[in-house]
C-alpha cells in the first residue's frame, strides 16, 4: 500500500470484534507514537497503553456522548504530553495521535481518535483533572485525546477522494 492509500483508506472505525489484538502490531503502534516528530525533539509525549476491559469500560461511559465507542475497543491509547517542557506540547501529541491512527489502519487494525482536551465528564467536571487522577498523571502532563483501538468489525466504506478545491489552495498570497 502507498501512502496515497494509506491516507485514502483510513477511516474511524467505532465498532470492534472481541478477538485480541495482536501484540506485535500493538508494540509497533506504540513505537511509532513515541517515535513520532516533535517541537524542537524535546520528545514531550508519553503514552499510557490501557488493555485492562473494565477501564476501557469505565472510559467508555467518561463523557455524555463521543466515548461510547471505547466499550468494545481491544485496547486504548491515552496520549499525553509534558506542558512544562514545550507550549507545543498540543502539536506534538497531536501528531502522535494522527501517526498512530495511520499505522493503524495500515497494519489492519481499527482505531478512531477520542477528544478528551478541553472536553468534560458526565459530570461537568474537566477531563484533564480527572483522568490525571485515575491514572497517576504529574500535573506537568496533559492529557489530550484516547486513541481507540481494535480488530475491525466493520471497517467503513472507503470514500474516494474527491475533487481537490484548487480555490483552497492560494500561491504566495491569500
Amino acid at each position: 500500500m502507498n501512502i496515497s492509500e494509506i491516507f485514502e483508506n483510513r477511516r474511524s472505525v467505532r465498532k470492534y470484534d472481541d478477538t485480541p489484538i495482536d501484540e506485535e502490531i500493538l508494540k509497533e503502534i506504540l513505537k511509532i507514537g513515541i517515535t513520532s516528530p516533535t517541537g524542537n525533539n524535546l520528545k514531550t509525549v508519553d503514552l499510557i497503553l490501557i488493555q485492562d476491559k473494565k477501564t476501557i469500560i469505565e472510559l467508555s461511559e467518561i463523557r455524555k456522548i463521543g466515548t461510547k465507542l471505547l466499550k468494545t475497543a481491544g485496547a486504548a491509547i491515552l496520549v499525553i504530553a509534558d506542558s512544562s517542557k514545550s507550549n507545543l506540547w498540543i502539536e506534538d501529541a497531536s501528531i502522535s495521535m494522527a501517526y498512530m491512527h495511520l499505522a493503524s489502519d495500515a497494519m489492519g487494525l481499527g482505531s478512531c481518535w477520542v477528544q478528551m482536551r478541553t472536553r468534560e465528564d458526565v459530570n461537568g467536571n474537566g477531563l484533564e483533572q480527572v483522568l490525571q487522577e485515575k491514572f497517576n498523571i504529574p500535573k506537568h502532563m496533559k492529557p489530550l485525546a484516547i486513541l481507540a483501538l481494535g480488530n475491525i468489525d466493520n471497517h467503513p466504506k472507503v470514500v474516494k477522494q474527491r475533487e481537490v478545491d484548487w480555490q483552497k489552495i492560494h500561491d504566495e498570497k491569500y
